[in-house]
């Protein structure tokens, strides 16, 4: 294939994934579940294991220490973890690039919540379109609360 025709194959599949993403939404493209995640953010220290899993259903890892995906960019939350009283560390995961670790402590209560998502700069890219979407929703919920006419800003 000579090189115009192959730049222009390379164009055209790009617009047609920005044309994808517009009309489904990165989150739905993604698997981001909204729910989810505000499940995960309603969630108060001391919530018992059992609770926690039936919220978000099955963990996909267990382990004895924080588990996020990666250290770098988080060593705040693996601090935290470290700090705590946390003995097991459970990994749930939103879509194909969000995370969530919970820390239990020895009587299966929550004392660690931390979420992230694994660096690079697509999935920085990702995490700013996710977060801007989130920001519309809720500025959306906020306006249909404030009742009929014009939202005040």
């Amino acid at each position: 294939m000579n090189y115009r025709i192959q730049h222009l194959v390379g164009l055209t599949a790009a617009m047609a994934i920005l044309l994808v993403t517009l009309i489904m939404g990165c989150e739905r493209m993604l698997g981001f579940d909204r729910r989810m995640h505000a499940r995960v953010r309603r969630l108060e220290m001391g919530t018992e294991l059992a609770e926690v899993k039936a919220l978000l259903g099955e963990p996909v890892r267990e382990s004895d220490a924080c588990c996020l995906p990666q250290r770098h960019g988080f060593e705040q939350e693996f601090q935290q973890a470290e700090e705590s009283t946390a003995v097991r560390y459970f990994l749930w995961r939103n879509g194909i690039n969000w995370y969530y670790c919970m820390g239990f402590d020895p009587d299966d209560k929550l004392v660690v919540n931390v979420e992230g998502i694994p660096s690079g700069v697509g999935m920085w890219m990702l995490t700013r379109l996710r977060e801007a979407s989130l920001r519309c929703s809720h500025q959306q919920l906020d306006h249909k609360a404030l009742g009929p006419g014009k939202p005040e800003v």
